[in-house]
């Protein structure tokens, strides 16, 4: 999940925390424990009168519904038709993983950490995905697909030790 410039609400972040750790792990996103604040709260939003028991449940239940659509359509902005992870959602996993921010991933950088976490995109990429190398080296930072090949070259490599 890539995080733009105020899509992120630093009020939330243990959530946000939580739900990329999940997918790093591959772990279902837990629902967060509902107290009866958060009813309570929903119910001076919709400024009803005092709810009866079976009106309160029924706001329950619409709450944990949306909340489970939600998850639902965040986890699937991450795959294309096919099931595939979208190379924008790899990018921005691979860069989390090793502490980078996208555009440090991306960039015409040498260092060793940013070069082992580029090779594994490219790696996971070519694992996971259908696209070419060439389609993977263009949202690599516009690289060539020769550089792409010798990427997974050294990964193997790397991980075949």
């Amino acid at each position: 999940m890539s995080v733009e410039a105020g899509q992120f609400d630093p009020a939330n972040w243990q959530s946000h925390y939580a739900a990329v750790r999940a997918r790093l792990t591959k772990v279902v996103v837990p629902v967060p424990k509902l107290t009866k604040t958060h009813f309570v709260t929903l119910r001076r939003r919709v400024a009803a009168p005092v709810l009866s028991d079976e009106q309160a449940a029924a706001y329950e239940e619409l709450y944990l519904s949306m909340l489970a659509r939600s998850i639902a359509l965040a986890e699937r902005k991450q795959r294309t038709p096919n099931g595939e992870p979208t190379l924008e959602h790899l990018l921005a996993m691979t860069a989390e993983k090793y502490g980078l921010s996208l555009p440090e991933l991306i960039a015409n950088r040498r260092d060793a950490l940013t070069v082992s976490a580029r090779h594994e995109y490219m790696w996971r990429a070519k694992k996971e995905t259908s696209k070419s190398l060439g389609q993977i080296g263009k949202a690599c930072g516009n690289r060539d697909h020769t550089t792409v090949l010798h990427g997974l070259r050294v990964y193997a490599e790397r991980n075949a030790q």
